[in-house]
């Protein structure tokens, strides 16, 4: 079982790594503990998304120039909310003591995404004879969020430093905007994207280690 208590260490020296040295890091893992690690950072998915992923979610495409990518649709988003504005029942607008504009924040049940993986990406070889080995529904991770967390961590990784990692890949080597970064991960709003798009590298870096992003 996870153990709880070490959570704020673990957060406290999550460290940025970066493509390039990910890539040598992982090189010689054991394929049980590279496999979740590759799959995590090239699918951008929380832990409990990415132990919801089948095969069948993934497929070969070509865009307009005959250049394939990998398509994922449906991937399942675990904690995709919707901003509501609160009206009074005058139906006007309800404001706080600072005068800004009050707002709920509603769940939003049963929502996915959808997100091109590109060719050129790292590790995207890999992860496609990864997908070839699976049956058609079969899930790409058969074990529990606390188990992918464990293999994750063999390799010093955290699931959601992944993502973040993934994050900042398409900003740093794609230099990617707000609106894709929204979109790919499927973001609701323009907050998370603005951390990685707006911020220097350097203040990126030390707000990764600090574990705010």
């Amino acid at each position: 079982m996870l153990d709880r208590t070490k959570k704020w260490t673990i957060r406290k020296n999550f460290r940025y790594v970066g493509i390039d040295n990910m890539k040598k890091n992982i090189m010689n893992l054991p394929k049980s503990v590279r496999e979740p690690i590759v799959g995590c950072w090239i699918t951008g998915c929380r832990a409990s998304e990415y132990n919801a992923l089948t095969k069948d979610m993934f497929q070969w495409m070509q865009d307009a120039n005959g250049k394939e990518f990998l398509f994922v649709s449906g991937a399942p988003l675990r904690k995709q909310r919707k901003k509501e504005w609160v009206v009074g029942e005058n139906g006007e607008p309800v404001y706080d003591k600072f005068g800004r504009r009050k707002y709920v924040l509603i769940h939003i049940p049963d929502a996915t995404r959808n997100f091109p993986i590109f060719i050129d990406d790292p590790f995207v070889k890999e992860f496609g004879d990864f997908l070839f080995e699976l049956d058609d529904r079969e899930r790409l991770y058969n074990y529990t969020r606390q188990t992918l967390f464990k293999y994750t961590m063999k390799g010093n990784y955290r699931p959601h430093q992944l993502r973040c990692e993934r994050a900042m890949y398409f900003v740093a080597k794609k230099n990617m905007g707000i609106l894709f970064l929204k979109g790919w991960f499927g973001w609701a709003s323009d907050m998370m994207p603005s951390w990685y798009v707006k911020l220097s590298p350097i203040d990126l870096v030390n707000m990764m280690y600090r574990g705010v992003l």
